[in-house]
């Protein structure tokens, strides 16, 4: 967590500014890493149960060309 200014606690030493920043962007790190990749696993299974709903029309119709 970060803070804006409002009476919250700060750091006051030069290493506790690192380690804050430090935590900072591993946080940022962590979000970027796990937020894409739930996204491309929801992405893939709304894809399959598309796929999977058009199987039998194509079944039954065979490839058409447009």
């Amino acid at each position: 967590m970060t803070t804006i200014g409002y009476g919250d606690g700060v750091p006051n030493g030069i290493f506790s500014e690192v380690l804050v920043c430090a935590f900072v962007f591993a946080g940022i790190v962590l979000f970027a890493l796990i937020i894409p990749s739930k996204a491309v696993e929801y992405l893939f299974k709304k894809h399959e149960i598309l796929l999977v709903k058009a199987l039998p029309t194509y079944q039954k119709d065979g490839l058409k060309t447009f």
